[in-house]
C-alpha cells in the first residue's frame, strides 16, 4: 500500500512540474499609468510572473530604470529626472518575457516647468546680466527691470521664453556673466561694438543648446576661445572678430559644428611658432563663410580644401607663403581674399578654374605675369593683385596705378 502511494505522490509532483514548465507565459504589471510632476523623483512598478523577465526605458536619458527584489516581490524602480522645460514628456516602460511574447507596457507621464516660471527664470538671467555689464549706464535700456520682456530693449521673445539678445553701440561696460547659460531657448546672442565688455568668453554658453547665431564683436574680450563653444550643435553662424585680446589659437573643438554655416574669427595673436588652421575643420561640411583674418596663420591646412560647400574664403593679413593649385576643388567658390600674405611665386593659373566674382592678391610677393586667364575672366570685377611687396609697381602685363 505504501509502495503505491509513493508512486501515485511522484507522479502527481511530476505531473506538477511539466504542467508549470508548459504554462503560458503571465505578466500583471502594477501600475500601467503613472504621473509625475516635472521635479526629479522615483517610482516603483510591481510585477509578478510565472517566468523571467525583463525591462526597458523609452527614454533612459531622463527616465532611468533599475530592478530591485523585495519582500519576495519583482518591483521595477524608475528615476525620472527634473523637466525644466515648459514641454510635457512621456516615456514607456515595457516588460515582457525573454522571447516578447507577452509585453506590459508602463506610460510615465512628467509634467512640465510651468511657462511663467520658466519666464520668470529668463527675466531673472537678464537682470544679472544687465547688471554686469552696466545697465545703468547703457545708451538705450528701456523696459529693462521695470517692464514686460516684450518691451525690454534689445530683447527678444517668442513663446513667452527670451530667444534673442541683440545689443549694438549701447555702452556696455563690464563682464558677460556664467548665468547666460540659464537661458535655455536662447537662439541669438549679438553683442557687436561694445567695447567696454572685458573679461572672458564664458564657457557656459556651451550649454545654449538652441543657440544658432553668436556674435561676439568689437568687444575687449580677453582670454582662450573657449573649446568648449565646439558643442554647440544647433549652431550655423559663429562671429569672434575685432576683440584685440584673445589668446590661445582656434580650438581644434570648433570641428566639431556640424551645422556651422559661417565661421569669423580674427586678430590672435602671434604666441611663437606656427599658428595654423586645424585640420579638424575639415568636419565643417555645411561650411559657406570663413574668414581668419590676422591670425598669424602660417599654411593653409590642405583639409580645408575639402569645405566643397564654401564660397566666401578670407584669409588676410596673415603669413601664408605657399597657395595650393588644391584650392581648385573649392568649386562653389566666389570670392577669395589672400591680401597681406606672403605668397610667393607666380599666381596659379588654376585660380581661373574657379568662377570668382571677387580675388585679393596684393600686398604679397607674387611675380612674374599674371595668367592672361585671369585676366580674361576677373579683371573688371574685383581684382586686387597690387601693390605687391617687392616694392614695384606693377607686373610686366598689368599696370598698378
Amino acid at each position: 500500500m505504501k509502495q503505491i502511494l509513493l508512486i501515485v505522490c511522484v507522479f502527481t509532483v511530476l505531473t506538477s512540474c511539466s504542467d508549470n514548465e508548459n504554462a503560458a507565459p503571465d505578466l500583471n504589471v502594477n501600475p500601467s499609468i503613472i504621473e509625475l510632476d516635472n521635479v526629479e523623483s522615483t517610482r516603483k512598478i510591481y510585477v509578478s510572473s510565472n517566468t523571467s523577465w525583463e525591462v526597458s526605458s523609452s527614454d533612459p536619458n531622463w527616465c532611468a530604470i533599475s530592478i530591485l527584489r523585495k519582500f519576495g516581490n519583482d518591483t521595477v524602480e524608475i528615476t525620472v529626472e527634473g523637466n525644466s522645460t515648459y514641454n510635457e514628456r512621456i516615456a514607456y516602460i515595457s516588460v515582457s518575457n525573454p522571447e516578447k511574447t507577452v509585453i506590459k507596457t508602463v506610460k510615465v507621464i512628467q509634467k512640465s516647468l510651468g511657462r511663467s516660471m520658466l519666464r520668470k527664470d529668463d527675466s531673472m538671467a537678464l537682470v544679472k546680466f544687465y547688471d554686469s555689464t552696466g545697465g545703468d549706464g547703457w545708451a538705450k535700456n528701456a523696459g529693462w527691470k521695470i517692464s514686460n520682456l516684450e518691451n525690454w530693449h534689445g530683447v527678444v521673445i517668442r513663446d513667452d521664453r527670451v530667444t534673442g539678445i541683440k545689443l549694438e553701440n549701447n555702452n556696455l561696460s563690464g563682464k558677460l556673466i556664467s548665468g547666460l547659460g540659464n537661458l535655455s531657448m536662447l537662439d541669438t546672442f549679438s553683442i557687436v561694438s561694445e567695447k567696454g565688455v572685458t573679461g572672458s568668453i564664458p564657457a557656459s554658453i556651451a550649454g545654449l543648446s538652441n543657440l544658432l547665431y553668436l556674435n561676439i564683436s568689437g568687444t575687449s574680450i580677453a582670454g582662450d576661445i573657449p573649446p568648449q563653444l565646439g558643442s554647440l550643435s544647433a549652431l550655423e553662424e559663429l562671429i569672434l572678430s575685432e576683440n584685440l585680446n584673445f589668446t590661445g589659437r582656434i580650438p581644434k573643438k570648433l570641428g566639431d559644428l556640424s551645422s556651422l554655416k559661417k565661421l569669423v574669427i580674427n586678430n590672435l595673436p602671434d604666441e611663437g611658432g606656427e599658428s595654423v588652421i586645424p585640420p579638424e575643420l575639415r568636419n565643417l561640411h555645411n561650411l559657406e563663410y570663413l574668414a581668419l583674418d590676422s591670425c598669424n596663420l602660417s599654411n593653409i591646412a590642405v583639409e580645408i580644401f575639402g569645405l566643397t560647400n564654401l564660397e566666401y574664403l578670407s584669409l588676410n593679413n596673415n603669413k601664408i607663403q605657399t597657395l595650393s593649385q588644391n584650392i581648385t576643388a573649392l568649386t562653389k567658390l566666389k570670392h577669395l581674399i589672400l591680401s597681406n600674405n606672403n605668397f610667393m611665386r607666380t599666381i596659379p593659373a588654376e585660380l581661373a578654374d574657379l568662377e570668382l566674382i571677387t580675388l585679393h592678391l596684393d600686398n604679397n610677393y607674387f611675380n612674374g605675369i599674371i595668367p592672361d586667364a585671369i585676366l580674361n575672366k576677373i579683371d573688371g570685377n574685383s581684382f586686387k593683385v597690387c601693390p605687391q611687396k617687392f616694392g614695384f609697381s606693377s607686373f610686366d602685363n598689368h599696370p598698378c596705378d
